[in-house]
């Protein structure tokens, strides 16, 4: 005669009433919730926006140049493309001041 046969659960879940926090489970996703979590504050001075472009265009050009894995060719991305969101801002910024 077959019976089911039935698994035995392992978690005791007792419940609280509360809703269960999501897990990171990606590194994406604790670096966005870090983002939103920990805003960072913008440079408004011309010199300072125009310095931080350039270390993001710097460090995406040393990371091609001195990194020869995809890793490293991804965080070059993620810098150049850091730096075109700032040239845009600022250029939106320098066209609403006129």
């Amino acid at each position: 005669m077959n019976r089911p046969t039935t698994i035995p659960s392992t978690s005791k879940v007792t419940p609280t009433g509360d809703a269960p926090t999501p897990p990171r489970a990606t590194k994406i996703g604790a670096m966005l919730a870090d983002r939103v979590t920990h805003k960072t504050q913008r440079p408004t001075d011309p010199i300072a926006q125009q310095q931080a472009i350039e270390n993001a265009l710097s460090a995406a050009l040393h990371l091609i140049r001195t990194g020869d894995s995809l890793e490293a060719l991804q965080r070059a991305t993620g810098r150049a493309v850091r730096a075109a969101t700032m040239l845009k801002r600022a250029c939106a910024e320098s066209r609403a001041a006129q």
